[in-house]
């Protein structure tokens, strides 16, 4: 069933340094805090994921071409200090470059809290 499903297309740049992955309602934000970057010659991509389970085929090639996959969402940190899907996407794809950005104020994200988030992840 996961190979009938497309991968998800990447917003911005295919490659470079910083990957936002996001689903639901984490997109809007997700896709500002690109847009404000790429405004400031700042290189940041996308994607937004529809189905976590199955898993689209090609997800973890897209992961592949950045340095830092950052995953937004509304969760907790958990055990491990991530949230629940990077925890997935780690697990997965076996890439310790997957870190998360979490939320359960019950607010949605501001774009400042992205663009401070990836600073904070990224120390620039």
């Amino acid at each position: 069933m996961a190979s009938t499903l497309s991968a998800p297309e990447v917003y911005g740049p295919e490659e470079g340094e910083v990957l936002l992955i996001g689903w639901g309602s984490t997109w809007g934000p997700i896709r500002e805090a690109v847009d404000t970057a790429l405004k400031n010659e700042q290189q940041l991509s996308a994607i937004h994921l529809r189905h976590i389970h199955p898993m689209p085929d090609g997800i973890d090639n897209i992961i592949e071409k950045f340095n830092k996959s950052i995953v937004i969402e509304m969760n907790d940190e958990g055990l491990y200090g991530y949230g629940q899907l990077a925890t997935l996407l780690r697990a997965r794809y076996a890439n310790p470059n997957i870190h998360s950005i979490t939320k359960t104020d019950g607010l949605g994200y501001k774009i400042r809290e992205i663009i401070a988030g990836i600073e904070n992840i990224t120390g620039q």
